[in-house]
């Protein structure tokens, strides 16, 4: 297989460590060992700091002469209104012969989230775009306003590239739903995978220090992970934890919440400052956690619970089960093909069944001591190398496709 030029749009470098970050991060390292790859990444904007981002990685040295400049290339996909509109034009109109001359030395061009400009599409070079999920237009109940969900939906329909990638199944699923003719475009299952980063912590001191950092002064605790909004379902983590105080009268364990609250999820942020005072010591809101700590955090508790309504794939189980925490989750969406046989399944409605589960984490032993096991198992499945090489490939036929 002879090398492709690869073009990866450096939008989702520069935004906030979401999971689509950690998405595009594992792959851009992976994309540069890759044999079957002359990778250079294109400066679609002038947001943000991009050479910082390299810095940090440590893959300046390997790209900082392979950053292609195409500076105002997103704005020609903004369209949220009318000025959008006639300035995305004029930009369309005044760079187009410009970037058209530098996407000539190239072979593929390949988003990981944002929309690929109608430049790069209507010229003659593969192009390829990631989907996560479709949570603003199938999940009404969380967050999004109704122009976000208005943009977001139109920027999946006006796509066009040569080859999609989604998470999952359920993702493609969804998305074929969005999308039902589409039999002349592949759509690939492109896994997520948990990084190195991710392993079993045998340092008890380790984990001892990063409790201490986090303020978890209790013995034992359940821990959740992820940006907290009605679809993650904390206020249902919340009620269930109480209820299994109340019930198992347990002193020894706490709730630990890893991640940022949403501004506007009001309703969670006033239960948790509520029961904070009435369970002192028992709920602990840590917020942001430096990357090196999770492995700890995680080895260190008792189980992970994560009660979402709806993912697109589901990432933060993978790093529980491959740091060797047993797991809880709900049943529905993309879950259950993450989590395989390694998870005790909950309905994330069912408060009481959600105590009985924590409850089975306190208590029994053997069922920890199994998950743990079917948790590291099911982890290695996922492997960011493996979904790298599938991609690449995926790309590469498309391109020798497109060269005959």
């Amino acid at each position: 297989m002879s090398k492709i030029k690869l073009l990866v749009d450096s939008q989702i470098f520069v935004s906030s460590k979401t999971g689509i970050f950690r998405t595009a991060d594992a792959l851009l390292h992976e994309f540069t060992e890759n044999e079957n790859v002359d990778l250079f990444i294109a400066k679609t904007s002038n947001k943000g700091n991009l050479i910082e981002y390299l810095q940090k990685t440590e893959l300046y040295s390997v790209l900082k002469n392979k950053i292609i400049s195409f500076s105002k290339l997103s704005k020609t996909t903004r369209a949220g209104n009318l000025y959008h509109k006639i300035r995305a034009n004029i930009f369309k109109i005044v760079y187009a012969p410009i970037y058209k001359f530098k996407l000539k030395k190239f072979d593929a061009y390949f988003s990981v989230f944002h929309p690929i400009s109608s430049i790069v599409y209507d010229f003659n070079i593969a192009t390829f775009l990631m989907v996560h999920d479709l949570i603003p237009i199938v999940y009404m109940n969380d967050c999004y306003s109704n122009h976000f969900r208005k943009t977001f939906k139109n920027r999946l329909l006006s796509s066009r590239p040569d080859a999609y990638f989604c998470i999952s199944e359920y993702t493609k699923s969804d998305f074929l739903k969005l999308k039902p003719n589409l039999e002349d475009t592949p759509v690939y299952i492109t896994y997520l995978a948990a990084g190195n980063n991710f392993y079993p912590v045998n340092d008890m001191e380790l984990i001892k220090n990063t409790m201490m950092k986090y303020n978890i002064k209790t013995k034992k605790y359940f821990l959740g992970v992820s940006e907290i909004t009605k679809r993650k379902n904390f206020a249902h983590i919340l009620d269930a934890f109480v209820e299994f105080l109340n019930k198992t009268k347990a002193d020894d364990i706490s709730l630990v919440i890893v991640g940022p609250k949403r501004s506007t999820y009001n309703e969670v942020t006033e239960k948790m400052n509520q029961l904070i005072k009435e369970y002192p010591g028992k709920i602990v809101l840590t917020g942001y956690v430096d990357d090196k700590d999770m492995a700890s955090l995680y080895s260190g508790a008792t189980a992970f619970i994560y009660p979402s309504l709806y993912e697109g794939f589901g990432l933060p189980i993978l790093e529980a089960m491959k740091c060797g925490t047993p797991v809880i989750c709900t049943d529905n969406t993309s879950l259950p093909e993450v989590a395989g046989d390694a998870a005790l399944y909950i309905s994330g409605n069912d408060v009481l069944q959600t105590v009985n589960a924590l409850e089975k984490m306190y208590l029994d032993t053997e069922l920890v001591k199994d998950l743990k096991q079917k948790g590291i198992k099911q982890a290695s499945k996922f492997d960011w190398h493996k979904t790298a090489d599938l991609i690449v490939n995926a790309m590469s036929d498309i391109v020798k496709k497109r060269k005959k």
